[in-house]
């Protein structure tokens, strides 16, 4: 589920043009799943094949104290870093996806050092400042600048811009072309009644 929408919301953004939207799924499929207890992985999606590259390249985090979580979870950061600087996002924006500290393993309540408040408008992870960073802002640019993207990211975003710019254009144009056609049609007419009269 967690894959499917974020695929849908990515291919409803990029045929709006909205970088920020796109931006924003493909966070989200980076994003932790509940695993029901500390420590535990959650299954991959594999049901199912994303159908933009984008998404298809990620996976979402995993319990911060499961074996191997911090390498695991700095390569998806990493990752998804790569991928929004392709589609002329902000790269930095990939650490909004990373999750808690590692809870104790055993924990009865599974709910390790995660917090949950509803009437948070942010997420209680920014505003108690529980997140933890996977990788550091210079570890990001590199892995973006190794990737080849960072030169890309320009026109990236303005490609997608061109293209929502381009649908515009084409529609007024079609609109233009009605009015014109229906102009001529009119004088046509026109010409035939004065005719038909003398």
């Amino acid at each position: 589920m967690q894959q499917a929408t974020a695929d849908q919301a990515f291919t409803n953004a990029k045929a709006a043009g909205d970088v920020a939207g796109m931006t924003a799924a493909l966070i989200y499929r980076a994003l932790e799943r509940n695993s029901g207890s500390v420590g535990a992985v959650s299954d991959l999606c594999t049901s199912i094949q994303a159908v933009n590259p984008e998404i298809a390249a990620l996976q979402q985090h995993q319990d911060p104290a499961s074996d191997g979580a911090a390498e695991l979870n700095k390569s998806i950061v990493l990752e998804l870093a790569r991928q929004i600087a392709s589609i002329g996002g902000d790269p930095q924006e990939a650490l909004k996806s990373g999750t808690f500290a590692p809870g104790q393993i055993g924990d009865p309540t599974a709910a390790g050092n995660t917090c949950d408040e509803a009437d948070d408008p942010v997420g209680c992870i920014f505003t108690k400042n529980l997140i933890v960073n996977d990788a550091s802002a210079e570890e990001i640019d590199a892995a973006v600048a190794e990737a080849g993207v960072g030169g890309a990211v320009a026109a990236a975003g303005a490609g997608v811009g061109a293209a929502a710019a381009g649908g515009a254009v084409a529609g007024k144009a079609k609109g233009a072309g009605k009015k014109s056609r229906k102009g001529r049609k009119s004088k046509k007419g026109k010409k035939a009644k004065q005719a038909k009269a003398a």
